[in-house]
């Protein structure tokens, strides 16, 4: 298996990126949904990562309280 590159080194990420700032608010939906398929696409453990460092604890926390 290849290493990927990171999200912070991902050069069409950053692409995507500019495209977003360069959008007007109507086109930031489809812009936010490129990014969005291409980091799935490219760099699912990455994200699962960053995912779970944010949202875990908030999850398991709401889940305790069932």
């Amino acid at each position: 298996m290849t290493e990927r590159i990171s999200i912070n080194n991902c050069d069409v990420c950053a692409d995507i990126a500019d495209k977003g700032f360069e959008s007007g608010p109507t086109d930031m939906n489809k812009v936010a949904g490129l990014f969005l398929a291409h980091v799935v696409q490219d760099h699912p453990n990455e994200l699962l990562e960053l995912l779970a460092r944010e949202y875990l604890p908030i999850f398991v926390a709401k889940r305790n309280l069932r």
